[in-house]
């Protein structure tokens, strides 16, 4: 596939500029257009049966009055632009699908994995399915993270069951199944406020703007010494062959954190002056270390940039990797650990809004084949709460909705440890790639990353670290 032929390339200056975030996804488009690692995905299981008419009113009408996701993405021969409301007619946005009671999940997973076609298609899907004898229908909300980060995922999930209110419950002056639009205006259908994508746009220019200023230049030398700093980062070992072309295939392993860690770990972040991220962040170098015996290596973690109040429900893609030297020296301590973590988090804070795309060609760095960009592993810590969505949502009394999880972003980087807080329940789950990892061999890793938090906040680690490594690098 050529993202620059005929049918997809635009004339130079038509459309909107990408933030350097979004240009950097759309290369790895380029490089797996079939892949569906980018999507992001969220369901929920309805304890109704939905007015399939108005949903589908609702999903055309949300779509139709926001520019980021009523927008397709195309090449030009100045870089890859955003073209506002070009996805019309929006055949790809809705479905709704019937199946077996059995194959619900399978059909979710299918609904959330398949990939996008940024440059003739909405970056958002909205699919409902609807289980054979009843049951409650299952609600997916698909997008390509090129056009949404979590948050801006959060508000559109909000926003849809807001504008399927007013449908079902007929308080919008509109009839179900209305045609794409419903009744939208140019900001949409979903209530006084509601986000029309325009803050976007001002992100890129102020992005742009920071990168020709003292502070962006600042930041550029700040990462350039970071990365200068693990001058080699050796590529994770799995118990399968690193194959030589990188590929962007993955699964999961997810395990229950006990209630006693998360505890736990706020507590020892709390006497250290810490957070419990960088807590859990600490725990994560050291499995690392324990599993190879580097002592040095480059890890990443995502980071909002969202730069103010215009932006903070905004939809758009407003997340930034930044890249931390994990370093584990033989004698430390867990505390010495620790501290060095929390230092380091926060001096990356006051630099966060340097791209991520930028810092490989800061630092002088190529990218290899085989792997998948500049770092190998990343740390994540979320909160999926639902209560974040009905809170914000309007359906009709008496209807109401739980999570209905699904895996997704999996086969991104060699290892994604995702601390993921829901509600009152914490899970740790390791995403894996494929090409490099079992599923038992992930597990492992899993398990011993839950042994050594244990470890850490029950004070049992060795004094001296270096003896958790393999004893062939000791």
């Amino acid at each position: 596939m050529s993202l620059m032929d005929r049918s997809t390339a635009v004339p130079a200056g038509a459309g909107c500029a990408l933030s350097v975030g979004q240009e950097a996804l759309w290369f790895l488009y380029a490089l797996a257009p079939g892949s569906s690692a980018y999507n992001i995905a969220g369901a929920v299981r309805l304890d109704f049966t939905a007015d399939a008419a108005a949903l589908e009113s609702a999903a055309l009408a949300t779509v139709a009055g926001n520019s980021m996701l009523n927008c397709l993405f195309r090449s030009a021969r100045t870089g890859p632009r955003r073209l506002p409301g070009a996805a019309a007619p929006y055949a790809s946005v809705f479905a709704l699908r019937r199946v077996g009671a059995d194959r619900l999940r399978a059909a979710a997973l299918e609904a959330s994995r398949r990939p996008f076609r940024l440059e003739r298609e909405a970056p958002v899907r909205v699919t409902l399915l609807r289980p054979d004898g009843g049951g409650g229908d299952v609600l997916v909300v698909t997008a390509h993270h090129i056009a949404l980060d979590n948050v801006s995922h959060v508000r559109l999930f909000a926003d849809l069951l807001t504008a399927y209110g007013r449908r079902a419950g007929g308080t919008d002056g509109g009839t179900a199944g209305a045609a794409a639009g419903g009744g939208a205006g140019a900001g949409g259908d979903t209530g006084p406020g509601a986000d029309a994508g325009g803050a976007y746009a001002d992100f890129v220019r102020r992005e742009q703007d920071f990168l020709r200023s003292p502070r962006g230049e600042s930041a550029r030398r700040h990462w350039q010494r970071v990365l200068g700093a693990v001058p080699h980062d050796p590529p994770l070992a799995g118990d399968l062959p690193r194959p030589g072309v990188y590929r962007f295939a993955g699964d999961q392993v997810e395990l229950a954190v006990p209630d006693r860690l998360t505890a736990g770990a706020a507590a020892l972040a709390a006497e250290a002056n810490a957070t419990p991220f960088a807590v859990l962040l600490a725990v994560f170098q050291l499995l690392l270390y324990a599993a190879t015996g580097e002592p040095l290596r480059l890890l990443g973690y995502p980071a909002t940039v969202r730069p103010g109040a215009r932006h903070r429900e905004a939809t758009g893609y407003y997340v930034n990797t930044l890249p931390f030297p994990a370093r584990v020296e033989p004698d430390d301590s867990f505390a010495v650990l620790l501290r060095r973590t929390a230092d380091e988090l926060r001096a990356a804070l006051l630099h966060r809004a340097y791209p991520f795309a930028l810092m490989a060609r800061a630092a002088g760095r190529p990218r290899a084949a085989d792997r998948a960009g500049l770092l190998g592993a990343l740390f994540v810590v979320t909160e999926e709460d639902p209560a974040q969505v009905a809170a914000a949502s309007a359906l009709p009394a008496g209807r109401s909705f739980a999570a209905y999880p699904l895996p997704q972003q999996q086969g991104q980087f060699d290892l994604t440890l995702q601390i993921s807080r829901r509600g009152p329940a914490t899970a740790a789950v390791l995403k894996y790639n494929t090409s490099l990892f079992t599923a038992g061999a992930a597990r492992a890793v899993a398990e011993r990353y839950l042994g050594l938090l244990a470890a850490a906040v029950e004070g049992t680690l060795p004094d001296r670290l270096g003896g958790l490594a393999p004893a062939a690098a000791r």
